[in-house]
């Protein structure tokens, strides 16, 4: 299980960096096409909520990576000091 949350959280991260730079790709791009600021965040206005609905699953995600590490290294000093 803590393999899937480490696996997740590495791919998560790369999504979230990928999708924040292409947010800024395309809002660059509409501005400079001369859209107006009104317009880019209408047309934006999607990509942007799955961008903050990304960072807030990070908030998430990180206790229960930690509580899990945490529980591996538990059970590795455990199996050490019963196997004597």
């Amino acid at each position: 299980m803590l393999l899937i949350a480490v696996a997740s959280g590495l791919v998560g991260k790369f999504l979230l960096q990928r999708a924040t730079d292409t947010l800024k790709i395309r809002r660059h791009d509409l501005l400079n096409s001369g859209k107006s600021m009104e317009e880019v965040d209408t047309k934006l206005f999607f990509d942007s909520l799955t961008v903050d609905l990304m960072k807030k699953w990070r908030v998430v995600h990180l206790p229960i990576t930690i509580i899990l590490g945490v529980l591996v290294l538990m059970h590795i000093v455990t199996i050490v000091m019963f196997s004597k």
